[in-house]
């Protein structure tokens, strides 16, 4: 079944079934032998998301400590599997920039820096093909004992009482976060939005069901406007690595050439990124949570 919660069933049980099944597909993908590691990484860490994203939608109604607990675990289990995505990530951002700067003029020769970060992938850090199978084992092995004792996870409350409070405050986190980055536009404050935009982009999807016809177009906006600052993450990403670099790496020329790819790029994602977010979060937090309750209980009873 889908990632999204049924609003005739009951809460609860809805809750478990949603968390076990990305439990057993994270598992899946990660002990998979048909799927590459990098791509098997990329999908156990998206569900891995999912899944702290779940348990914030409904952390009014768990235990303090039982959330902090399932939190950090899923949050370190992804941080364990992280360095593979992000060496993907920053040679996938150089094929990006270097096709960018080849419409302008002829591609620069970005050989020595493709090795520097192929490097960095793995090799610089003592880590090998090995390595990165054996975490991943581990971190199955770690899932599949995750979803045994998410079988037992209890929630305080019923119907959408146990989803409101949680829905209101990571969309009203979303409206602060956008309001700080728009007043001091920082990499990690654009950072710090995209991580509260895919969440709210995950309780879309979790409560699509409310309405469908209304919901699926509203999650679509929230996924483009995760896309475009997760598109910037990657190129702030790249931007640092690129400075950690000695000096004697790169000619100046180059260096200031993917320099200035990286911000004229970035300025366009911000741009569209402000022109979407300014009306996904039009609506007041308590308000957008009054409008889904009520379309939850009008699904409820239909």
């Amino acid at each position: 079944m889908a990632y999204r919660f049924k609003s005739r069933k009951n809460v609860e049980q809805e809750l478990r079934r949603i968390a076990c099944q990305q439990l057993e597909r994270a598992s899946a993908d990660l002990t998979d032998p048909e799927l590459d590691p990098a791509k098997a990484v990329h999908q156990a860490r998206k569900r891995l998301k999912k899944l702290r994203s779940l348990l914030r939608l409904v952390r009014p109604a768990l235990d303090r400590e039982v959330y902090k607990d399932w939190n950090r675990r899923f949050r370190d289990l992804g941080r364990s599997l992280a360095s593979a995505r992000d060496a993907d990530v920053l040679l996938r951002t150089l094929d990006e920039l270097e096709e960018a700067m080849r419409v302008d003029a002829a591609a620069p020769d970005l050989s020595v820096l493709r090795c520097k970060l192929a490097a960095g992938s793995g090799q610089e850090a003592g880590e090998d093909s090995r390595d990165l199978k054996t975490r991943m084992a581990a971190v199955a092995e770690d899932l599949r004992a995750a979803h045994q004792e998410m079988t037992r996870l209890s929630i305080d409350g019923q119907g959408f009482e146990a989803l409101g409070k949680g829905l209101q405050w990571t969309h009203a986190r979303g409206r602060k976060t956008l309001r700080k980055t728009r007043e001091s536009p920082t990499d990690s404050r654009f950072h710090e939005w995209r991580k509260r935009v895919k969440d709210h982009w995950y309780h879309s999807r979790l409560l699509v069901d409310v309405w469908p016809r209304l919901m699926k177009p509203y999650a679509k906006e929230m996924k483009r406007l995760s896309d475009l600052l997760g598109d910037d993450h990657d190129l702030a990403m790249f931007h640092q690595r690129l400075r950690e670099l000695p000096e004697d790496t790169l000619p100046e020329t180059i260096v200031e050439a993917l320099q200035r790819s990286i911000e004229h790029r970035q300025d366009v994602l911000r741009s569209e990124a402000y022109r979407v977010g300014y009306r996904v979060y039009a609506e007041k937090s308590k308000r957008f949570r009054k409008r889904i309750e009520s379309w939850w209980e009008i699904r409820r009873v239909e």
